[in-house]
């Protein structure tokens, strides 16, 4: 990877701390609406019935399966593939 230099290092921290701005500013609008969204038992109701509905048991919690997968992955790339 090349080096940046001082004009694009500029810009790419420009764009980062946009990023960061709008990150907050979502973050404070989605807990506006949180806090100003009313409690509605029947639809939480509803909506924790339908996990009910479709859940299963599980013997794991999958962090083992996704080691496996996150190895093959790794395996993958190192082989240029």
């Amino acid at each position: 990877m090349k080096p940046q230099n001082d004009k694009t290092r500029s810009e790419s921290e420009k764009i980062v701390n946009q990023w960061k701005s709008a990150s907050e500013a979502l973050e404070h609008v989605k807990n506006q609406e949180l806090q100003n969204t009313e409690y509605d038992y029947e639809t939480v109701d509803a909506m924790l019935e339908l996990g009910l509905k479709f859940s299963s048991l599980r013997a794991s919690s999958g962090l083992v399966e996704m080691q496996r997968f996150f190895r093959a992955w790794q395996s993958e790339i190192s082989k240029g593939g």
